[in-house]
């Protein structure tokens, strides 16, 4: 099978879970011997990155590196007027478009990531033949609930061209949950849907924290995100200053990302940990915590609640995109929405439970990841998928 993959950016030389999903689907494809002409792109500021290199960051053997193509493009510059980015992805759909009618490589199927397939959905409307092509928006986020006027307006903005991306394409891969609800919502057709989780490595699996709560006396709470408004770190904040100061004594909460100095706040309790960038400090630091907190106002299927179970953590976060497929009553709490007194109540609960009983919660989180959410198995049903969808009708 020979699948062109439209990205807009590829971790680690674009940042963002977009970016790291097409990381580790790319990854996969090429080892379930589907061969990929992968185009991603980079900031005009950066080199261009070779094959080479994506191969060797994705630690590829000889034998499945040949089946690994790349083309490297610079993501158009941002302009100064409303709607630049939208302006900026139909200009990068049109640059991949028209390196493919210049090479005209011949292929089975189009994965395409975000709007990068918008150019060649609108030749192909127009009378180009074209293969099959499946689009993912990964959470849908601008048909989700927003924090504040700033994100509706944006979400509005963003809807046209979603819609259009959806209702042109042949198929539409969803995480499940609430994006499938979406897209059904939006009228694609339910055979039109592939719903695919994302996953993670074997080796990120860990037992260590399963023999007590790394706490100690104090239980151990986790954030892992950059300052966006739509993350929800301000009411986490609002939260903490509502818990009851005997319960704070009980509770460290470490935030990781690169939050800015003048957005952190002053608690005895947090601790700003800064930015982590390797996985093997990342694995170590969750490894440490007992309860993750990604009280989103939307989501995809976050990575990093994916990376904390597996560590061993037990999960609070909103009921958002996907989310539910990856945690319940066994492995932690799911709230409707980021409201402060929620994740107050959810964090409450937390600090009340027997050790026994969160150590079985964590226990659950490994046990979802190894049964449902490694890469290894999930690559095997997504090429599956693809052969299903070179021959629908």
């Amino acid at each position: 099978m020979n699948v062109l993959f439209l990205s807009d950016g590829i971790s680690p030389y674009v940042t963002g879970g977009m970016q790291r999903h097409t990381f580790f689907v790319v990854k996969w494809l090429v080892k379930q011997g589907v061969s990929v002409m992968l185009y991603h792109c980079v900031e005009d500021n950066t080199e261009l990155v070779t094959t080479k290199e994506v191969v060797d960051k994705m630690n590829l053997s000889s034998s499945e590196a040949r089946f690994l193509k790349t083309e490297c493009f610079y993501f158009p510059k941002a302009g100064k007027l409303v709607g630049h980015y939208i302006r900026r992805s139909k200009k990068y759909s049109r640059i991949l478009f028209k390196h493919w009618s210049k090479n005209q490589e011949v292929y089975d199927f189009v994965y395409s990531k975000g709007f990068c397939a918008f150019e060649f959905l609108r030749k192909r409307k127009s009378g180009l033949i074209l293969p099959k092509i499946g689009t993912k928006l990964h959470g849908l986020n601008m048909f989700q609930q927003s924090p504040d006027v700033k994100y509706r307006m944006q979400s509005f903005m963003l809807r046209p061209i979603a819609n259009y991306v959806i209702r042109n394409s042949d198929v539409s891969f969803s995480y499940g949950g609430k994006i499938t609800s979406d897209l059904l919502k939006l009228g694609v057709l339910e055979e039109k849907i592939i719903e695919i989780p994302t996953g993670i490595d074997k080796h990120w699996v860990s037992t260590e924290s399963l023999t007590q709560v790394n706490g100690g006396d104090k239980l151990k709470f986790a954030f892992v995100g950059r300052y966006d408004r739509v993350k929800g770190l301000p009411e986490i904040y609002d939260a903490i200053e509502l818990l009851p100061m005997s319960t704070k004594k009980l509770c460290e909460i470490n935030l990781v990302g690169p939050i800015p100095a003048h957005k952190q706040i002053m608690n005895d309790q947090v601790n700003f940990i800064g930015a982590i960038s390797s996985e093997s400090e990342m694995k170590a630091f969750l490894s440490k915590q007992d309860v993750l907190l990604c009280t989103s106002w939307s989501e995809g299927m976050p990575n990093v609640i994916i990376e904390a179970m597996a560590s061993g953590c037990a999960i609070i976060a909103t009921d958002t995109g996907a989310v539910a497929e990856l945690l319940g009553p066994d492995n932690g709490v799911l709230i409707p929405t980021p409201n402060p007194e929620l994740i107050k109540q959810a964090i409450l609960l937390m600090l009340s439970l027997d050790p026994a009983k969160l150590l079985q919660m964590k226990a659950s989180s490994i046990l979802k990841v190894e049964q449902k959410f490694l890469w290894s198995s999930i690559a095997v049903k997504l090429k599956n998928e693809l052969e299903r969808a070179v021959n629908l009708d």
